[in-house]
């Protein structure tokens, strides 16, 4: 199983929070390499009215803890299995004819 990547993934979502003025970024003076993430004063906000999301969460599942921590690790593993599957999968080309209805796969 790959190993999960998340740099490709947590730069574009920091830019938009950076955007939306909920961190600052802040890059290392010793090794500008390093970029420090900062919270704002409106991202100290938001962090306060989003705590109780994981909670309410929580309740309305109807599931007992361990149980959704087997869901969540299954769709961790399932997301990971995707994501290599998804880097080798050579898509066949599909042709849909309208007037029959019919999906006819060429694969390569």
């Amino acid at each position: 199983m790959a190993k999960p990547r998340f740099g490709h993934h947590v730069t574009p979502l920091l830019k938009r929070l950076e955007t939306q003025g909920y961190v600052k970024r802040v890059r290392g003076i010793e090794d500008e390499r390093q970029v420090h993430i900062h919270l704002t004063d409106a991202g100290r906000e938001l962090k306060k009215a989003i705590r109780d999301i994981p909670g309410a969460i929580y309740c309305a599942a109807g599931s007992d803890a361990d149980r959704l921590i087997k869901l969540r690790d299954d769709l961790v593993r399932l997301r990971a299995s995707l994501i290599e599957y998804n880097e080798t999968w050579n898509p066949p080309i599909v042709t849909i004819n309208h007037s029959h209805l019919d999906l006819v796969f060429t694969l390569m």
